[in-house]
């Protein structure tokens, strides 16, 4: 049977130590021993106090991209059609899945309305989801790049300002 290796008090090395008993192993990371400021027995020393956060950062990074893709932003508008065709046979998630599109749609045309991208007057949210549908159906290369470039390629097609 092995036994696990103890600080000078007992315990089992880990993260349970306090900072005396691991500046006494030897093990202090931070500082030498002569400039590290003692804590009190009872206060806990976490070796890796950043590792957690960094894991979860690391674990985000590739899951953000997929998010904010053409692809979907189309699903969520489809969803968004098929509760204005058929609202008997929608579902819940289409309910959420169209307020996400109209809501995406709506600001992109503000947006482009203020900053003369395209100029549409007034439009309703319904109008926006369809021609953003049919755009993105004739140029399906759009799916995969950043949702934000087949919103405003539709809505400056369907939508453009007059030349000055």
């Amino acid at each position: 049977m092995q036994t696990q290796p103890s600080t000078s008090s007992g315990r089992p090395i880990g993260f349970d130590l306090n900072c005396t008993d691991v500046t006494r192993q030897g093990i202090g990371i931070m500082a030498p021993d002569s400039q590290r400021q003692r804590p009190s027995r009872s206060e806990p020393c976490y070796r890796f106090p950043m590792l957690a956060p960094l894991l979860a950062l690391a674990m985000m990074q590739n899951a953000t991209p997929t998010l904010y893709t053409g692809a979907t932003l189309f699903a969520s508008c489809k969803a968004a059609i098929r509760l204005q065709d058929d609202f008997d046979r929608a579902t819940g998630n289409d309910a959420r899945l169209a307020a996400a599109c109209s809501s995406y749609l709506m600001g992109m045309a503000e947006t482009g309305d203020i900053t003369k991208m395209f100029c549409m007057g007034t439009v309703t949210p319904a109008t926006l989801t369809r021609v953003y549908v049919a755009y993105m159906e004739k140029n399906p290369t759009l799916m995969d790049q950043p949702r934000r470039n087949g919103a405003a390629l539709a809505l400056a097609d369907s939508y453009p300002c007059p030349a000055k």
